[in-house]
């Protein structure tokens, strides 16, 4: 299978716009949809008419008419708003099949022909940094060239090329990926690093010209796409008014995401910093993997694995099955798994009730899980989320922010013994403002376009981090401490003793932003015949740290900027940033203030 587009040489602005669309990118599943070139002036409409109505609900938009979506994917067995995030090659690196096709090929093959493909899922959980995820396929993937980005191309690519087919039947006209401005759906808590891969897997997908320079992506957070669709489509229950604080919880496959906002004139504002963790419904299924590992004997559930790991994927389908029909609600609940026969011959337990699983048993070749095992596989991911939403409501009334609802947005907020578990351990005045969303994952995909529309929607957002560059600076005491203290970051200077390694900050944790430019800062050469002043890139969870090389801060990247040599030191040439902030992350632009004129300026993020 491949994925061709022209690569044409001439710059953005060459191209017209002619299509919105939003990729819905997920751990599991992934989509798209397109908005109609009617619905920016009709969202228009809309904001207008609802300006100013703060104690009444929003303007509501009949979004079906306006966004449409493809529900009818190859290999899908019945309608649904998304594919599997799945990707078949064979042993060279080629691409056999994607999405429910590579799914359902990859567990249909014999075994002597499976040995020769590689098979991978949930590969969006490698852009996670606040966790390590291993997949013995992305190993083999590596050593025949393939990054994560490589990777993720490999999937956006075959995406297009189904949103192109989708939009020529529409509109009966040719289709061009440079003609589209695009939007991709990702975690608020993701870092630049993994938005920066992003941008990149869409250049090597052919999707747009560069992934430094392009005007043609935007980035969305996922709790801000969840709460737009609740808030402004006509297929939601959700009464938001203009002024009501909403706790956004976005529980998807990965992540669980929080987010506070309000409405405010003509958009939204984030009122404190947002909170997120990975705990999404992949963790779930992880710890019922380990416990039927366990069952089985960890050594011999490996061996058989091994030699055939598509079983594993036939016990994910199992266990997703029995997850989703998981309420709380029966006391006498009992499912059953099947234990495959080439686990079930070397099992190190007999039939009966297993140690450590919950009252889970082993009989006649199936496992079967009881109402207590359920609530064991669940309990520390309710916990984990459980104190996310405590933290976020201690946060809102610190502030005296007096939020509205609670809303819960993505798949993982569709399974009801979860919701009914927040609900069970809140106070109940806040249990009481739980929202649900019906519409679960598509909630996002079908919100993004909403915001790819009208980015300016979004009025303010908090700093999670504080984001500063490392530099040298003259040493002031009462600031760096005393001499003896600084070892080797003090250093003798032509203008006098300097201390290197020092975090001067750019934006601040907690610091309220609104998207565009948030800060300016000049940089001078080190040395006056330098062509290039570099600047590593700092975060720290803290809100003013001292210096960089402090357990609080990580290197994020290195800001690379053009400067001209003088002739002495005395005119160095000196060059002013200019930072700004939005969804889609930190971006940079120069200029030499010694000619005016804009000079190359780059960043490259790290991991």
């Amino acid at each position: 299978m491949t994925h061709e587009f022209a690569h044409p040489d001439e710059a953005d602005g060459v191209h017209p716009i002619r299509h919105q669309v939003v990729f819905d990118f997920g751990t599991s599943h992934s989509g798209f949809a397109r908005a109609t070139r009617d619905f920016p002036d009709s969202l228009t409409d809309k904001l207008s008419a609802g300006a100013g109505s703060s104690s009444s609900p929003l303007k509501k938009l009949n979004i079906d008419y306006y966004i449409k979506y493809k529900t009818s994917w190859p290999g899908g067995q019945e309608p649904y708003a998304k594919t599997r995030t799945a990707l078949l090659y064979d042993l060279q690196g080629r691409l056999v099949a994607w999405g429910n096709e590579a799914h359902h090929k990859y567990l249909m093959m014999h075994r002597g022909k499976q040995k020769n493909h590689i098979y991978i899922d949930r590969f969006k959980l490698f852009l996670d940094d606040s966790r390590k995820h291993e997949d013995p396929a992305m190993n083999q993937l590596k050593t025949l060239g393939k990054d994560i980005d490589d990777v993720i191309a490999d999937f956006l690519g075959p995406l297009a090329s189904q949103v192109g087919e989708y939009c020529q039947f529409l509109d009966t006209e040719d289709w061009n990926p440079y003609e589209v401005r695009w939007c991709l759906t990702v975690p608020a808590m993701w870092s630049d690093a993994a938005k920066a891969k992003m941008r990149q897997a869409m250049q090597k997908a052919g999707l747009i010209r560069s992934a430094k320079t392009t005007t043609r992506l935007e980035f969305c957070s996922e709790p801000l796409a969840g709460l737009l669709f609740e808030t402004f489509s006509a297929q939601s229950r959700s009464v938001i008014k203009a002024d009501d604080p909403v706790v956004v919880v976005d529980m998807g496959g990965g992540t669980v995401d929080l987010t506070v906002m309000c409405g405010s004139g003509s958009g939204f504002k984030e009122l404190v910093q947002g909170l997120g963790a990975s705990c999404g419904s992949t963790m779930l299924d992880s710890a019922f993997l380990k416990m039927f590992r366990d069952v089985i004997g960890s050594k011999d559930y490996d061996n058989v694995i091994k030699k055939s790991p598509q079983l594993e994927n036939k016990l994910r389908n199992q266990w997703e099955r029995r997850k989703k029909a998981f309420t709380g609600a029966e006391s006498e609940f009992r499912v059953a798994i099947q234990v495959p026969s080439a686990m079930y011959n070397v099992c190190q337990h007999d039939d009966g009730v297993v140690p450590g699983t919950g009252g889970a048993e082993l009989e006649d070749g199936e496992l079967y899980l009881s109402r207590d095992t359920m609530v064991m596989l669940y309990e520390p991911i309710v916990d984990q989320i459980h104190g996310l939403v405590l933290s976020m409501l201690n946060a809102c009334q610190s502030k005296g922010i007096n939020v509205a609802h609670i809303l819960c947005v993505g798949g993982f907020s569709q399974s009801k013994y979860l919701v009914g578990e927040l609900r069970h351990r809140l106070m109940e005045k806040d249990a009481a403002k739980i929202v649900v969303s019906l519409n679960g994952g598509a909630a996002v995909l079908l919100g993004a376009p909403i915001y790819a529309c009208r980015p300016e929607l979004l009025l303010k957002q908090v700093a999670r981090v504080s984001y500063g560059a490392q530099v040298s600076v003259p040493y002031r005491p009462e600031r760096h401490g005393l001499r003896e203290s600084l070892g080797d970051r003090l250093f003798q200077a032509p203008d006098g003793l300097r201390v290197k390694g020092v975090f001067s900050p750019v934006i601040r944790k907690g610091q309220a932003l609104t998207p565009g430019i948030v800060a300016t800062k000049k940089y001078r050469a080190e040395s006056f015949t330098d062509t290039i002043i570099r600047a590593s890139w700092f975060v720290s969870k803290l809100e003013s740290p001292i210096f960089t090389d402090t357990s609080d801060c990580k290197c994020i990247g290195v800001l690379e900027v053009q400067v001209t040599p003088s002739q002495d030191y005395a005119n160095r040439d000196t060059v002013e940033v200019t930072i700004s902030m939005s969804p889609s992350g930190l971006m940079f632009h120069a200029k030499s203030l010694s000619t005016n004129k804009p000079v190359d300026c780059r960043i490259e993020f790290h991991d």
